[in-house]
C-alpha cells in the first residue's frame, strides 16, 4: 500500500512518462528476488513472507489497476478500505481478502480479471516486437507499423498452469530516445502510446 502511494505521488510529481523508471525499478527487484526463494510462489493473497511480493509487486498490481481503470476508481476502493477499517471498529485488523474484496467490488465487470489475476493468481507476459517498419507520408512524417506478439501465462508452485487465449488490455508504445530531466529521471518521449485489447499471438 505503502509503495502504491509513493508512486502515485512519483507520478504527480514526474508525470506518467517519468514514473516508468520506479516501475522498471520495482520489476527488476521481484523478478531478481524470486530466483532465490526457497519456495514455490505464493499469490499476493496468500503470501506470508517476501517482501519483494509485498512491495515491488503489490506496488505494480495496484499501478496497473489505475492504468486501466482509472485513478478514481482505484482510491475509491482505497477509500472504502480504509472507512471500513479504521479506528479498529471491526475488532479485527484487516485481511489481504478484505483489500481484495473492496477493489473487486468497485471494479467495471470487464475488468474485474485483472484484480484475480493481481490478487490470486501468479501472471508472467511474454510481449515482444516481431516486425517494425517505417515509411515518409506525404505531410513531411513519418508513418510506423509494428506486430506485437503477445503471451499470457498462469504459473502455480513454480510451473506453467495455463496460457490465457483471451484478449488483454495490454500497454502498447513506441518511443524516441530517453531524455534526463534536471532531478537526473530518465524520461520516455513516446511518439504513440496506448492501452490495446490484445489477443494471444501476433496482433
Amino acid at each position: 500500500m505503502a509503495e502504491y502511494v509513493s508512486l502515485m505521488t512519483m507520478k504527480q510529481e514526474y508525470v506518467e512518462n517519468g514514473i516508468n523508471v520506479f516501475l522498471k525499478n520495482s520489476l527488476d527487484t521481484y523478478l531478481f528476488s524470486r530466483q532465490f526463494s526457497f519456495k514455490p510462489e505464493r499469490s499476493l493473497m496468500e503470501v506470508e513472507t517476501g517482501q519483494y511480493i509485498w512491495y515491488e509487486k503489490g506496488a505494480m498490481v495496484m499501478y496497473d489497476l489505475q492504468d486501466v481503470m482509472g485513478e478514481d476508481v482505484v482510491n475509491t476502493g482505497l477509500n472504502n478500505f480504509f472507512l471500513e477499517f479504521k479506528y479498529f471498529e471491526k475488532g479485527r485488523y484487516a485481511s489481504p481478502e478484505d483489500l481484495y474484496n473492496t477493489r473487486y467490488s468497485v471494479s467495471p465487470d470487464s475488468l474485474k480479471y485483472k484484480v484475480d489475476d493481481g490478487f490470486k493468481e501468479i501472471v508472467f507476459y511474454e510481449n515482444r516486437v516481431t516486425d517494425a517498419k517505417t515509411k515518409a507520408v506525404d505531410n513531411g512524417k513519418w508513418e510506423g507499423t509494428f506486430t506485437v506478439n503477445y503471451k499470457k501465462i498462469y504459473y502455480d508452485s513454480g510451473k506453467e498452469k495455463e496460457v490465457d487465449e483471451k484478449k488483454n488490455f495490454v500497454d502498447v508504445g513506441l518511443f524516441g530516445e530517453e531524455e534526463t530531466n534536471e532531478d537526473g529521471i530518465p524520461i520516455k518521449k513516446p511518439f504513440f502510446f496506448t492501452l490495446k485489447l490484445l489477443s494471444a499471438g501476433d496482433n
